[in-house]
């Protein structure tokens, strides 16, 4: 009997291809990226081939392209494994997105070295190439949530066959660096649950809207404790859009929105503390300070809101996310000529930190803040190249901090660009350094200091830059 069922599972092996061992990973852990239009869903790994399993999304209408010449890199071996063939995608062609939004098609690669624990997706080096680095080959562990605050959402999309996920983020973040969270819509019904560390507004946004530009109202909504419905509408209709929740804080932000129209924004807020009037009035400080970014004027109400933040509220929630943002606000405000840089620490490519005021004191300095994905900063920073070899030797110094999702977008930009300063990183906005410079929309800007540490220019030419230094070195 025992042969007999040896035999047996030996005959279904070699019939139905049992023996092959085909390691399947679904959904691998993606350590870094500078693109969230792909997303691996699956990885086939055999001796035959290495196969993943892909959606790219976009917004209807606009086009996305696979080179050729992909391949993926082995973390071990550092071998290179060539893209094979397509499977439901056209390489090196200009496919336009469905309706969906979504395309779906396979990659075939060279089969990989048994050892490779980790690889990473490179599509080129050229500008805009999608790059993907440590692609785990290993099953995601079901990971413990952290945080103590569980939020349940769910809800209906009402005519809006062309979406095919929302994205899910903190108020006001900004999607170009900070790790979004995606939540798939099936059927015209999405279901999600994440964890949050303290009570603060969220933002949902259909994907295809922040695509291309395009922009489109979010619809707002606190993250607590409990289960939020949500009805969505199409574009002509996002004023019908509801959020149906007894969660307690998302009925009183409803009915704090009503009171400031009747009493004052400033009345209500100065009489009324509590977490959603906390919200507006950060949402108010923050829309002013965009508003003095590009406007040489200080609203009048400014000054009544910070005074009202440091009477109440700094004290009622010190430890809230918000009163970060305040503070960043207030001293964003004064990274302005004539006045003090502020230091921050964070880390290079290789995850050692670095101290600003350590790297300039003494010196004539450049304070270099760019992304890989910010064009007009590129451009600005390598105009500065020729000024800083002719210069470094003098008592000037250039400092670049890349504003990234992730760390080998940065080190491919500054590799092509030819940068030869110091280059940091500033991963998922952790440090709120743009927010802390004024510049918290913008891909960067650049601040000229002296020996003490003043602000000498703000944004400068290299020519400005030029004059500047003939005259203080």
């Amino acid at each position: 009997m025992e042969y007999y069922n040896k035999f047996f599972a030996l005959f279904l092996c070699l019939a139905f291809g049992a023996c092959s061992r085909t390691k399947v990973i679904n959904n691998p852990e993606i350590m870094a990226r500078n693109t969230l239009a792909i997303n691996i869903k699956r990885i086939e790994l055999s001796k035959k081939a290495t196969v993943f399993y892909v959606n790219v999304y976009n917004a209807p209408g606009q086009w996305i392209s696979i080179s050729s010449e992909t391949f993926l890199e082995g973390n071990i071996t550092g071998k290179q494994y060539k893209l094979i063939r397509s499977e439901g995608f056209e390489l090196d062609t200009q496919v336009n997105m469905p309706e969906s939004g979504t395309v779906s098609f396979k990659l075939f690669f060279e089969p990989l070295d048994k050892n490779e624990t980790a690889v990473e997706f490179v599509e080129g080096y050229g500008s805009g190439a999608f790059i993907l680095s440590g692609i785990q080959l290993k099953e995601q562990k079901e990971k413990k949530p952290t945080s103590k605050i569980k939020c349940h959402i769910s809800g209906t999309v009402v005519d809006r066959p062309q979406s095919s996920r929302l994205v899910l983020q903190p108020w006001n973040s900004d999607d170009r660096v900070y790790p979004w969270m995606s939540v798939p819509i099936r059927d015209g019904k999405f279901d999600y649950t994440f964890y949050v560390d303290a009570e603060e507004v969220y933002e949902l946004i259909f994907y295809e809207h922040t695509q291309g530009g395009f922009w489109w109202p979010p619809v707002y909504f606190f993250a607590e404790e409990g289960d939020i419905e949500f009805t969505l509408y199409s574009n002509n209709r996002w004023e019908e859009n509801i959020i149906s929740a007894e969660a307690p804080l998302n009925v009183m932000h409803k009915q704090v929105l009503m009171d400031m129209k009747n009493s004052g924004r400033i009345d209500y807020l100065t009489n009324n503390p509590s977490l959603p009037a906390y919200y507006e009035l950060v949402s108010f400080v923050n829309a002013e300070t965009i508003i003095m970014r590009y406007e040489s004027y200080t609203p009048e109400m400014m000054d009544a809101y910070i005074y009202v933040y440091e009477d109440i509220y700094k004290s009622k929630y010190p430890d809230h996310p918000y009163t970060d943002r305040m503070e960043a606000y207030i001293h964003g405000n004064s990274a302005k000529v004539g006045s003090k840089y502020i230091d921050f620490s964070a880390p290079d490519a290789n995850g050692k930190e670095f101290k600003l005021s350590e790297q300039i004191a003494g010196k004539v300095a450049l304070i270099d803040l760019w992304a890989s994905w910010c064009g007009g900063c590129r451009l600005a920073s390598k105009s500065m190249i020729p000024v800083y070899e002719q210069y470094k030797d003098k008592g000037f110094t250039i400092v670049g901090v890349a504003r990234e999702k992730a760390v080998t977008s940065m080190v491919l930009a500054a590799e092509r660009d030819g940068y030869p300063w110091l280059n940091l990183v500033e991963l998922d906005d952790r440090g709120r350094i743009w927010n802390k410079y004024g510049i918290g929309n913008a891909g960067g800007g650049t601040f000229l200091v002296d020996q003490t540490g003043t602000i000498l220019a703000v944004h400068p030419t290299a020519e400005e830059v030029i004059a500047i230094l003939e005259e203080q070195l």
